[in-house]
């Protein structure tokens, strides 16, 4: 039995194909952008369909891409895929501190959103809308801004209302960027 390729063969197997391949070899992050995005739609509707044979194919497909794009950024002198693998291997190690680095269990979400400034960091700006807002409200009710009807934010608004009246009354003025 011959054994299985590994990710050294696929990668010499990428950068072979950048090299005799007219049209791998034209291609850029930007123009690859597309079958990125598609790729990873394709895994989604496998893992719907429950079709494991659909699924490895298109995981496949979805590695060739992240191949693809560490080639063109070694070739650039950015990073090659040792270093996405790296940067693999610490985020899931920090994700896990409780099994990597003898510190507690910790929730994933939380531990990022200690590191973001807004609720909206980190967000993908491309991401379709009913996606974005489906984040944004998970994101949302982790802080407390999340209600069972309709009463809890409109309570809400009032209390900011109540707030920006206090102000104004104290004789602050307002302005585009706050009060």
């Amino acid at each position: 039995m011959q054994p299985k390729p590994g990710l050294e063969e696929t990668l010499a197997l990428m950068k072979d194909l950048r090299r005799r391949c007219e049209w791998d070899a034209a291609q850029t992050h930007e123009s690859l952008r597309p079958y990125l995005i598609e790729e990873a739609y394709e895994v989604d509707d496998a893992i719907r369909a429950g079709n494991d044979h659909m699924l490895r194919e298109e995981l496949g497909d979805l590695l060739l891409q992240v191949l693809f794009h560490s080639v063109v950024a070694e070739e650039r002198g950015a990073f090659d895929f040792t270093d996405v693998a790296e940067g693999f291997l610490a985020k899931m190690k920090s994700r896990h501190p409780h099994l990597y680095e003898g510190g507690e269990r910790q929730s994933w979400e939380g531990m990022k959103a200690r590191k973001r400034e807004s609720i909206v960091d980190g967000l993908p700006v491309d991401l379709p809308a009913l996606h974005h807002a489906f984040r944004l409200q998970d994101r949302a009710a982790g802080v407390g801004f999340d209600w069972p009807d309709a009463q809890g934010p409109a309570a809400k608004v009032e209390e900011e209302l109540a707030e920006v009246r206090a102000e104004v009354a104290r004789g602050a003025v307002l302005s585009g960027t706050g009060v």
